[in-house]
């Protein structure tokens, strides 16, 4: 009996070294995303609109974002539009993922409605309306990226 309870625990010591191991192994390399200027919005508004979605992407799991002249591995493009309305100030945007080739793998939309019909659609960007965007566009991109590992060889690193 003393021996079996020796035995049993080598044995077990073993398996959950091996268990370990191997989930070390599997473990991908991160994402590596590449978040280009924001197209549309003046310039200021645009380096903070990349700024923030960013900083919300690279505070993800297995997602890095890399600096400039980086291999990277997706890239995405942002589109943002302000149009005045009668009811406020609409604020659309369009969120592509492009892989190295330039191939558009995935394409996320959203809006949001702005209070005060303004001369200058922009004026009704706010620090919350700009982190409600990059939020959103943040969410639906990292949201996204298991199913691309699904359904391919995996995400391009």
């Amino acid at each position: 009996m003393r021996y079996s309870i020796g035995l049993l625990a080598a044995v077990l010591a073993a398996l959950a070294g091996v268990q370990i191991a191997c989930a070390q192994e599997e473990a991908p390399p991160p994402v590596r995303v590449a978040v280009n200027g924001v197209i549309g919005p003046p310039q200021v508004l645009s380096q903070e609109l990349r700024r923030e979605l960013a900083a919300l992407i690279d505070r993800q799991q297995n997602v890095v974002v890399a600096g400039k002249g980086k291999a990277t591995g997706l890239f995405l493009k942002w589109y943002v539009l302000a149009q005045t309305e009668k009811d406020g100030t609409k604020v659309s945007y369009v969120l592509d993922v492009e892989n190295r080739t330039g191939r558009r793998l995935n394409r996320f939309e959203g809006d949001e409605t702005a209070d005060g019909p303004f001369e200058n659609p922009w004026a009704v960007f706010t620090p919350s309306l700009t982190q409600s965007l990059a939020a959103k566009a943040a969410a639906s991109f990292t949201a996204w990226l298991p199913r691309l590992a699904l359904n391919s060889d995996g995400p391009p690193r």
